[in-house]
């Protein structure tokens, strides 16, 4: 076994919705039941990339509306404080409004007054893809939207480490700096050895 290769795992590229999905997938949300909750739910996720056990665990001593930031417990049992847009701001205080006011600490609870399980927060992803006609729709795929989506809008990488809660700037390098082909395609025209040599010529290409 000392002299078996290790099978190579393929690396794919990171996932994530369009702009024009999200969209899909918010209007979704408020057409079905439970609107005020769900949409703060996964306002939370797309916003901030928030973790599936991450939101199960948000309590509501750990939510500031006012400064826009929630506080949650995430790998190791590290607290972070994560900054939410004005979207997010908005959905959530409509929740909190509207949230049962029962003895549970949890920000987001179940129709019938408990915290969220695994099994429950499944049971929505599964009804709100089938809404919204997403197939592919999971909770770590709105995390990856969320993060793909900030580093294409110019957000910085080390700020991105710090809001997912990643361990090391490395992991956040590695699975979210992926170029997209558009990209790819302009530096390509840009920097190609036969491009530039193409540039260099009268009525080359500039």
């Amino acid at each position: 076994m000392v002299r078996v290769r290790r099978p190579r795992v393929p690396q794919r590229k990171s996932p994530r919705l369009s702009l024009e999905e999200v969209e899909r997938l918010l209007e979704a949300i408020k057409r079905g039941g439970n609107a005020a909750r769900d949409l703060a739910m996964i306002c939370l996720a797309v916003d901030s990339g928030l973790r599936r056990g991450e939101i199960m665990g948000l309590r509501l001593d750990g939510v500031d509306l006012d400064r826009a930031t929630v506080r949650v417990l995430g790998k190791g049992s590290k607290e972070r404080d994560v900054p939410i847009g004005g979207v997010t701001v908005t959905a959530l205080a409509a929740w909190l409004v509207l949230r049962p006011a029962v003895s549970v600490e949890q920000v987001f609870i179940t129709s019938g007054g408990g915290p969220f399980t695994v099994n429950g927060i499944q049971t929505m992803m599964h009804r709100l893809k089938k809404r919204a006609g997403l197939p592919h729709l999971r909770w770590h795929l709105l995390r990856h939207t969320f993060a793909n989506h900030f580093i294409n809008g110019g957000g910085p990488l080390r700020m991105l480490q710090k809001i997912l809660g990643h361990a090391s700037v490395t992991t956040t390098a590695r699975i979210y700096t992926d170029p997209e082909l558009p990209e790819l395609v302009e530096a390509h025209r840009r920097a190609s050895p036969l491009a530039q040599i193409d540039h260099k010529r009268p009525g080359g290409e500039r």
